[in-house]
């Protein structure tokens, strides 16, 4: 038996918190995952399979089963609406003050439904001074400090790997369903910060040559926490 077994989950959510969904489901929540009619964003994002499938999408939604809707249609919120009586959780990640525009709001949901736990992925959150900005998982990087982690001194400027802030954000999103009440808020940006504060002080202070160097990193010091890149020849066989 799985340890959710019996347990329904609503994914809304687009490549922002997809991931969410799919550690639920793997544990064994029975996950719907709702897009639009035209298809979700995440099914365009590379890298892609020889038939043209996105492995992006395929990651993150595996073990999911599918509905298509359209949220401007009154008749298909209506019948999201009828899902989510039947539910244990919601997972959204649309822009804040979206969902109350579609008379969706969290809040209400969860007045509504008083079982619906409701989990919330956004850049910066549903509230705040920054709640209305936008950001790329790139972005997010760099504001949460994940770039400092990228690449070595002596490369050239790199990303980080993947969709890392949004992939930390899916996992935490996820985990946070299990302990939450109603709504919870999961701002992207400050789950990428939760993730490595524990490597920024180790990085404060760093020993060279028995002086304590304030503020300096090293690959040689802590090599399990860069992201490295290396180049690879890749060969297509027929």
């Amino acid at each position: 038996e799985s340890p959710l077994e019996g347990l329904r989950v609503i994914d809304l959510a687009d490549e922002k918190g997809e991931l969410a969904g799919r550690i639920l489901g793997d544990l064994g929540a029975e996950v719907i995952r709702v897009e639009p009619k035209a298809g979700a964003h995440s099914r365009c994002l590379p890298p892609f399979d020889s038939e043209g499938r996105s492995l992006y999408f395929a990651y993150r939604n595996a073990n999911k089963l599918g509905l298509a809707l359209d949220m401007e249609s009154e008749s298909d919120r209506e019948r999201l609406v009828d899902l989510l009586s039947r539910a244990d959780v919601l997972i959204e990640s649309e822009k804040p003050g979206r969902m109350a525009e579609l008379g969706l709001a969290p809040l209400a949901l969860s007045d509504r439904f008083p079982h619906l736990i409701v989990l919330s992925i956004s850049d910066f959150g549903q509230t705040g001074p920054y709640r209305d900005w936008v950001a790329t998982d790139s972005t997010m990087c760099a504001v949460a400090g994940m770039q400092f982690k990228a690449g070595t001194a002596d490369r050239e400027p790199l990303f980080s790997p993947g969709a890392m802030c949004y992939d930390i954000a899916g996992i935490m999103g996820g985990a946070r369903t299990g302990v939450s009440a109603e709504t919870t808020d999961v701002l992207i940006e400050g789950a990428c910060i939760t993730e490595h504060k524990a490597h920024i002080v180790n990085f404060r202070r760093i020993p060279t040559d028995d002086v304590l160097i304030e503020g300096a990193c090293s690959v040689e010091h802590f090599p399990h926490y860069f992201y490295r890149v290396f180049r690879i020849v890749v060969q297509k066989y027929t």
